[in-house]
């Protein structure tokens, strides 16, 4: 896995191990994370590309700061899971 990883990324072996042991980590900080997260005021979360590091989707400045803390990386958006989940609803009601 680690040879592929590698070839994938274009980077040596050492960094495609030290990427997947980031990887790991930062799963296991969603898994926490998503326990506290709420669709009040956050939209998802998912693993950066480039700096490995966890994304959250959040609405505001004071949950960023939150999210800073717990060692992830904020994105602010305009829109939070739950309102997100009220415009699908309305396309599916407009579709139906």
């Amino acid at each position: 896995m680690v040879t592929a990883m590698s070839k994938a990324l274009g980077v040596d072996k050492t960094q495609a191990r030290d990427r997947l042991n980031q990887q790991d980590e930062m799963t296991k900080l969603n898994v926490t994370l998503s326990k506290w997260l709420d669709d009040s005021w956050s939209a998802g979360t998912w693993l950066d590309k480039n700096s490995g590091k966890l994304v959250v989707a959040v609405t505001n400045e004071k949950r960023a700061a939150e999210v800073r803390q717990r060692n992830a990386e904020p994105r602010l958006v305009k829109r939070s899971g739950q309102n997100l989940g009220e415009v699908r609803a309305g396309v599916d009601r407009s579709a139906a």
